[in-house]
């Protein structure tokens, strides 16, 4: 089933790639140079849109712990941002620009030697290759229904119970109450909720400490 997730671009690159070649090979660009630049290059940035939108929202989760105060990117997430803003920039230039057959170029080189160099960067600090992150349970992720479940349970100890307001809380304590592993609940903050265990507390006593004035 791994197997098979990780292959779904092929469903998306192999039938899109296929069919830019079959067009080029039949319409050839210089030879029919109008039913390009009219039609096909229209349909193609419309198509790379569609995957710019789709991805952004994919990605909403990365999106908002990049504006949150109290949360921090991890270095996975700053290089998937980096490609994201990058091909949108880029389709941008193609799309809109003026002059976009002078500056292509230039953004598209730039944009992969920003890349390079935000990889030679973050190798360095991480002393690995691809920013191994140290997510122990990456292969074990939290279902739906599972998280689901979490979010309710948790919601009930911290807003009814007020759990929060015990100044020694530990992680240990919130999962006993919730009858779940730590290990569950410390990857259900990081992954589901993109903090971790004290911003998540603090979020509480914060909000507590304003309602008080």
């Amino acid at each position: 089933m791994a197997e098979n997730k990780g292959l779904r671009w092929l469903l998306h690159i192999l039938p899109i790639s296929l069919i830019v070649c079959v067009l080029g090979i039949t319409y050839p660009y210089l030879s029919y140079h109008i039913l390009w630049s009219k039609f096909i290059i229209p349909v193609i940035h419309l198509v790379w849109l569609l995957y710019i939108i789709l991805a952004g929202i994919q990605l909403k989760i990365v999106f908002k712990n990049f504006f949150s105060k109290d949360s921090t990117l991890k270095d996975i997430e700053v290089w998937m941002l980096s490609i994201y803003l990058g091909i949108a920039v880029i389709w941008l230039g193609y799309t809109v620009g003026s002059y976009t057959s002078y500056i292509v170029g230039m953004l598209s080189f730039l944009f992969v030697f920003y890349l390079v160099i935000l990889f030679w960067i973050l190798k360095r600090k991480r002393k690995n290759l691809f920013f191994e992150e140290n997510i122990k349970y990456a292969d074990k992720k939290i279902d739906f229904e599972e998280a689901k479940s979490i979010a309710i349970d948790l919601f009930i100890v911290m807003q009814e119970k007020r759990i929060f307001e015990n100044p020694n809380l530990k992680l240990a304590d919130v999962s006993k109450e919730l009858n779940i592993q730590p290990h569950n609940l410390s990857q259900y903050l990081n992954d589901n909720l993109g903090k971790s265990f004290p911003m998540f507390v603090n979020k509480y006593r914060i909000e507590n400490l304003q309602k008080l004035r």
